[in-house]
């Protein structure tokens, strides 16, 4: 960009670091806000509406985004893709908004560590992220819960699909599997939507990893905005989308309270009720098994 436009080196890079801290500081709050009690409700009405999924506030998921290798850092940010990256972890609402979104975290930290970490993992263990109470669901009374793939840990809050390694799932498990993966590919796709309308994520993020921070902050805002009205401004939307994010594998859990593994049962026993169960989910689950 320098060269093209005859400037300084020193000078496109300040002028581009401004513009992303511009982005985000009059972008976040009008497109990504605090989420409060009214943004999850209104999150959980589309997963149940469009992804049969009650009681679904958010989906998450963490990506490393490559980066040039910083200088005199050694190896803190090579990860074991072999390349230097930092992580992007958000938590996306049921029309692949982000709800939050946690930015920095070195590529070399283990992807379990990589949640354990996060100020999303803390506030969600501190209730304090302005979920809405218990409510019933059939005759139990469920919480709002997230939801992850099968690597992220078991909570009450954070569900993720039965283990299909360690054995012969039932149908019901798998319906509750199919469930899940359904409704959790909302994050899957704002991530090929970001990837694709952004096309800096397109190769390594050749800056100071203090902006590649604020870059990845820019665009996620960017994604969110162009959201509300993607057909007129978005000429990815309709095109086949790649993802050059590589998702972190968070180390599985090895252990779950009883309290969340009777959430999760819950759950699966409302999906295979009158009241709960999808038309089309016992003939593709045997379908694919």
């Amino acid at each position: 960009m320098a060269f093209t436009y005859r400037m300084g080196r020193s000078t496109v890079s300040g002028i581009v670091e401004g513009v992303c801290e511009a982005l985000w500081k009059n972008l976040q709050s009008v497109v990504m806000p605090e989420p409060n009690e009214e943004i999850w409700r209104a999150s959980e009405k589309v997963f149940k509406e469009k992804w049969n999924f009650p009681h679904c506030v958010a989906a998450i998921d963490g990506k490393h985004v490559r980066i040039k290798a910083p200088p005199h850092r050694g190896s803190e940010f090579f990860s074991y893709k072999n390349y230097h990256s930092v992580v992007l972890l958000t938590l996306v609402d049921a029309n692949k908004r982000s709800l939050t979104v946690d930015v920095g975290q070195y590529g070399r930290v283990s992807d379990g560590n990589v949640f354990a970490n996060s100020i999303i993992a803390m506030r969600l263990a501190r209730s304090n992220i302005g979920l809405s109470p218990d409510e019933n669901l059939g005759d139990v009374p469920l919480p709002c819960i997230v939801i992850g793939e099968e690597a992220f840990p078991l909570k009450k809050y954070l569900m993720r699909s039965y283990s299909r390694s360690a054995r012969r799932l039932s149908e019901a498990e798998r319906i509750f599997n199919y469930r899940l993966s359904r409704s959790r590919n909302t994050v899957e796709n704002a991530f090929g939507i970001l990837a694709n309308t952004c096309r800096i994520y397109q190769r390594p993020f050749e800056c100071r990893v203090q902006l590649c921070d604020k870059l990845i902050l820019a665009t996620v805002v960017l994604h969110n905005y162009i959201l509300e009205s993607p057909t007129k401004t978005n000429p990815a939307f309709g095109e086949e989308q790649t993802n050059p994010l590589v998702r972190t594998n968070v180390a599985a859990a090895t252990s779950s309270t009883r309290e969340a593994l009777d959430v999760r049962s819950s759950f699966m026993e409302y999906f295979m009720s009158d009241e709960g169960r999808g038309e089309r989910q016992k003939r593709v689950v045997n379908r694919v098994n």
